[in-house]
């Protein structure tokens, strides 16, 4: 969240520079590709953002299926939707000495016609070219999140009202770098514990993360496990093993293929990802996951 407050500061004080020139130009023209079908995409965030940027933007949207989308799609590799343009020829203006992508070149990728905002700067809800899976859920998470407690309780009620779906929770282990915390540490243990809990007695890792998740500033996990009748010792033994290590290379293949590195989040279906927040309800998740919220555009 630092990160993303200092490059948003960083481009306010763009705009502050070209405030001056702002009456003079005309306004940029984008262009957003937006999927099929999709329930929990939202471009009203990325709109807000983009238009600090860039002054008054002119926008129009088209679909995935649109001849012009799939030429941009293929020519800029894009993988994630909705995606966002600008016209390149928008952006000329008859004033000399004014560059209206000067400053901002970090945030665009030059193509023939269109310059492509990468998704750092604007996210996205909907990985193209991913099989449909129905019923699924995928959960990212780290029991460290100030979240986390929230999703497992909404994914433990969200299992009593919808017990088909399939669920399945990736954890977040932090980067194999040099200034590797101590918080990184228990963060890396607590997923090589949880992901041998969900091998070899599935169905009780939610009543085991939330026992962890009331008392994850503590070390005694092994009182979590005797409470539901787990023999710590197993899990030890796995968690230190090449086995735990094999097993959490596995359980995190999606996150590093879909490029998740911060949580929770949600993979609906195997297509659409979307975020929660301490005021979310499983009221609205069975909205969502039964495809009864409208596209939020």
């Amino acid at each position: 969240m630092k990160r993303i407050g200092l490059i948003l500061i960083y481009f306010l004080l763009l705009n502050f520079i070209f405030a001056q020139e702002k009456k003079s130009l005309s306004s940029p023209k984008l262009l957003i590709i937006m999927p099929k079908d999709c329930v929990v995409c939202d471009t009203k965030p990325a709109l807000r953002f983009l238009k600090k940027v860039f002054f008054d933007l002119k926008e129009k949207r088209i679909s995935q299926d649109n001849d012009l989308a799939k030429r941009l799609i293929k020519e800029f590799k894009v993988k994630l939707l909705p995606a966002y343009f600008l016209e390149k020829k928008s952006l000329q203006d008859e004033k000399e000495g004014v560059c209206r992508v000067c400053g901002r070149e970090k945030m665009l990728k030059e193509g023939k016609d269109f310059y492509y905002i990468l998704p750092y700067f604007t996210g996205g809800s909907f990985f193209i070219n991913r099989k449909r899976i129905p019923n699924r859920l995928d959960i990212f998470f780290t029991p460290y999140s100030p979240l986390s407690l929230k999703i497992v309780d909404l994914i433990k009620k969200l299992k009593k009202k919808l017990p088909s779906l399939k669920i399945k929770f990736h954890f977040l282990t932090p980067p194999k770098e040099k200034n590797f915390s101590f918080l990184d540490q228990y963060e890396l243990e607590e997923a090589l514990r949880s992901v041998c809990v969900a091998e070899k007695f599935k169905d009780k890792l939610l009543d085991y993360l939330e026992c962890r998740l009331k008392q994850n500033n503590t070390t005694f996990w092994e009182d979590c496990l005797e409470r539901l009748d787990i023999w710590p010792k197993i899990i030890k033994k796995c968690a230190l093993s090449k086995e735990g290590q094999l097993l959490l290379e596995k359980n995190t293949k999606l996150n590093k293929e879909l490029q998740v590195i911060t949580g929770p989040y949600i993979l609906l279906e195997n297509q659409q990802i979307f975020g929660i927040t301490q005021d979310t309800t499983v009221e609205e998740l069975i909205k969502i996951i039964k495809r009864e919220v409208k596209d939020n555009g």
